[in-house]
């Protein structure tokens, strides 16, 4: 799992006192949604459905014009990550080489040029007939491997469900949001290590969303037959084979069949 520094004072700063709280949480996302160098491939549809507010780009250009550089239509760079993170990038610290690589790919080594100078000026006290340019020639050397994401990354649940949420808003032009909202939570709710979709010997999203959303809408609202929990977030349903109960929300109750017997939801207990 990776991990990244936060400024602890950031609270007390002016301009990011002055964001409304979606803009806050939406700033926190992006610092824990871009790769290594700061460089975040946009999706703010993904990014709407994960921190749950909505996020428009003309928020975006309102409250962090001054924070990001756009890179291109896809692709933002978030300009104060790597100085906070790394500080001097030493060309000689792969981590940072491979920083380094990803800056110049994208021509954003001149937004940090100040680290870059630092680092310039420190390697000088030992070889001056270094710079930038032999930096780069260095750079040409680097192991794509160390852009990759690992395997241990990608067999955490996270990493799994952050692949599962992607591939659902490929979809966003065929279902509406409150529904793939639903599949999501539903399908990628876990018991242990595994998510419920992961149970299943075949899933296909693309499928498994055209069923979802058939049963929905040909289905009327009945979830007023069944009575809520004690807290009130959940309907209590029965099992129309076994009788056992469970607890359901309200796509469940019109979409999904019961978890012991896969047979219909009832909101009473029949006697057999």
């Amino acid at each position: 799992m990776s991990k990244r520094f936060i400024d602890t004072s950031i609270w007390g700063k002016r301009w990011f006192r002055e964001f409304p709280p979606k803009m806050k949480l939406f700033y926190f996302y992006l610092l824990t949604n871009c790769d290594h160098a700061g460089m975040y491939d946009v999706d703010l549809e993904l990014a709407e459905f994960q921190i749950g507010m909505p996020v428009k780009q003309e928020d975006v250009d309102k409250y962090l014009k001054d924070h990001i550089e756009v890179i291109k239509e896809d692709k933002w760079f978030l300009r104060k990550f790597v100085d906070f993170q790394y500080g001097i990038l030493n060309q000689n610290v792969k981590a940072h080489a491979s920083v380094m690589k990803i800056l110049d790919k994208y021509n954003c080594l001149e937004t940090v040029s100040n680290s870059l100078n630092t680092v310039s000026s420190t390697v000088q006290d030992k070889d001056k007939d270094i710079n930038i340019d032999k930096v780069k020639d260095k750079e040409k050397d680097m192991n794509p491997a160390l852009l990759k994401v690992s395997e241990k990354q990608k067999k955490t649940i996270g990493y799994r469900r952050t692949m599962f949420l992607r591939k659902v808003s490929e979809f966003a032009e065929e279902y509406d949001k409150e529904m793939r909202i639903d599949f999501s939570d539903y399908w990628t709710e876990s018991g242990g290590n595994k998510m419920r979709f992961e149970k299943e010997k075949v899933f296909d999203v693309s499928k498994r969303l055209a069923r979802w959303s058939k049963n929905n809408f040909n289905k009327k609202d009945e979830t007023g037959k069944f009575k809520l929990d004690s807290t009130g977030n959940s309907f209590i349903g029965y099992c129309s084979k076994c009788r056992v109960s469970d607890f359901f929300n309200k796509w469940e109750l019109q979409n999904i069949e019961s978890r012991c017997c896969k047979v219909k939801i009832i909101p009473i207990r029949e006697d057999k």
